[in-house]
């Protein structure tokens, strides 16, 4: 089972953008705390026009069920549910 820094890892490299995952109830995990399974069910990025709570709901939620996650802009701080990907990755730049 992977640790959670290594899920945030894999999902910086396939999305372009950093996440922070959390317990259900919004309060941090520990980094080295083991998940139930690896982000590995899409090969390609996000379409730029999904929105952060599309992301959630349709790659990260399936996956890591009993967690949630925090979508994080270039500046450190949390993208709303409405923003699109494409913004949030161009924040990075």
């Amino acid at each position: 089972m992977p640790q959670v820094k290594t899920v945030e890892a894999k999902i910086v490299h396939l999305e372009g953008f950093t996440v922070k995952i959390l317990n259900a109830d919004g309060a941090d995990v520990r980094s080295d705390r083991q998940l139930p399974a690896q982000f590995d069910q899409h090969t390609n990025r996000a379409a730029g026009s999904m929105t952060v709570a599309g992301w959630k709901r349709v790659r990260f939620s399936p996956q890591f069920p009993g967690f949630s996650v925090a979508v994080l802009l270039g500046n450190g701080t949390r993208a709303s549910g409405g923003k699109q990907l494409a913004t949030v990755r161009n924040s990075y730049k």
